[in-house]
């Protein structure tokens, strides 16, 4: 028997060739050689990235108050560190091909993962109280393979005390157009170190006022507004602010100023409103529970400053005949204001009267059925969601079936009134306020509905001796555009 040596890959493997009487070699299985536990294989290993596991510690006593862990879900908290807190970051507990001694951490403090701001986490961190911190952890390997961990952080104030406002004034100066001011707040200190905010009553009647009126958030940074219109004032008026620091507690101010605001000449009752509205009580929608439907807005004569999307006001007068229309509309575009598909939403009520027999008269007029004034149309418009079909979002608008009742006030004077180019001047004014209802309104699917205890009032101003102006009928132009 001749032995031949086979080489299988880089392994040498010996075989025992057995030779038949032909000359040709057969393998014997009993003979095959296997390789042993002993043999040199070359293992390739695929580099992996840092598995991020940290704990955030008080540094004087390794109290943890937070551990990070690679697992999103894993996270645990216990309890919130203060400002006055020296953290520690420990992450031995990380895990990498290569040991933890050889890898680097990097810390990001305000955390935005579309422009991150890595810096080395080195030595214990101090954080100023905030209600809430996003942070990240970055571990790099030698070979240059990263990870990171984004995580939140609540850091408390250790002796939380109210913003100091005893040199703090509200200032009020007097603005270009009526009616307008510019608002100021200064000489406010806190020892806390966040960040303020403010909310303001402008108006005085003890209700913080959105700067947005479709917003029920009151609170801003803002401490100087150069643009609010106030609609009351007076010799020893109060406008108030509210202070807040980042440790959640408050301090007030209250400033006297003297406001000069223009309002109707000899218009009584002087305002019976501070704000535009159209409101009723609804029922008989589907079933016999009521609500209420509540539209206003802000009070302003600039047409620019009128939302159309709340509130809109008209009135006309042709001779000695009048007619008046006002509508409140709440529009609704995101699909979370109702259940159902993405679409334009509303909700509010519309009237319009007509054959007001306006003398043209200065002071107060009072109007009834009993003077030949009737409503024209009434339109209750709802987007609501039934339950036949499932969840189906109908838009219907109910008008009046039959006849509504209704009363109209108005008082006409000589009023300070704006004009388009900032300036003022004197000009015809009215306020029109009232109440009415309507008995039946019906929708175009056939469902009923009632209007009680209705209630609208506007004002209006006929801009006549603005800069070109001119025409309308009457002899009493529109409103500047």
């Amino acid at each position: 028997m001749k032995t031949k040596y086979l080489i299988v890959g880089a392994m040498l493997v010996v075989l025992p060739l057995l030779y038949n009487n032909c000359g040709q070699s057969t393998i014997s299985a009993s003979k095959m050689l296997r390789t042993s536990a002993s043999d040199d294989i070359n293992v390739v290993t695929t580099n992996q990235a840092p598995r991020i596991n940290c704990n955030i510690e008080r540094a004087s006593d390794s109290h943890i108050f937070k551990s990070l862990s690679a697992v999103s879900s894993g996270d645990v908290s216990y309890g919130d560190p203060t400002d006055v807190d020296d953290l520690r970051f420990n992450c031995a507990a990380t895990t990498d091909e290569s040991p933890t001694s050889s890898l680097t951490f990097l810390i990001d403090i305000d955390y935005d993962a579309g422009s991150p701001n890595f810096v080395p986490l080195t030595g214990n961190l101090r954080f100023d109280a905030t209600l809430r911190r996003t942070m990240a952890i970055r571990a790099i390997d030698p070979q240059g393979r990263s990870a990171d961990k984004a995580f939140n952080l609540e850091v408390d104030c250790a002796n939380a005390t109210a913003p100091d406002v005893s040199n703090a004034a509200i200032n009020v100066v007097a603005g270009a157009r009526v009616n307008h001011f510019a608002v100021s707040v200064g000489g406010v200190s806190d020892a806390s170190g966040t960040q303020l905010q403010y909310a303001y009553d402008f108006n005085g009647d003890g209700d913080f006022d959105p700067l947005d009126r479709r917003s029920f958030n009151v609170w801003t940074n803002l401490t100087s507004l150069p643009d609010v219109y106030i609609a009351n004032g007076g010799t020893n008026y109060q406008v108030k602010a509210r202070v807040k620091n980042g440790c959640g507690v408050e301090a007030d101010i209250v400033s006297r100023v003297n406001i000069d605001v223009q309002t109707f000449a000899d218009a009584e009752p002087s305002s019976p409103q501070d704000h535009w509205l159209i409101e009723g009580d609804i029922s008989g929608i589907n079933t016999a529970n009521a609500q209420r439907a509540n539209n206003e807005t802000g009070v302003s004569m600039y047409p620019d400053e009128r939302d159309d999307d709340l509130m809109d006001c008209d009135y006309n007068r042709n001779g000695a005949v009048a007619t008046f229309a006002i509508s409140g509309k709440n529009y609704y575009q995101d699909e979370s204001d109702y259940t159902g598909s993405e679409g334009v939403y509303k909700h509010g009520l519309s009237l319009s009267v007509q054959n007001i027999p306006d003398t043209g008269a200065n002071g107060l007029q009072s109007f009834t059925e009993a003077n030949g004034i009737s409503v024209r149309n009434a339109q209750y418009s709802v987007s609501t969601v039934d339950e036949t079909p499932a969840q189906a979002l109908l838009n219907e608008n109910y008008n009046k079936n039959g006849d509504c009742d209704v009363t109209l006030n108005m008082v006409r004077a000589t009023a300070v009134t704006p004009c388009n180019d900032g300036s003022s001047v004197e000009s015809v004014a009215i306020q029109i306020y009232g109440e009415y209802s309507c008995p039946q309104m019906r929708s175009t699917s056939g469902r009923t509905i009632s209007v009680n205890n209705g209630k609208y009032f506007c004002e209006w101003a006929m801009a006549d001796s603005c800069v070109g102006g001119g025409g309308g009928g009457g002899g009493e132009p529109p409103p500047p555009q």
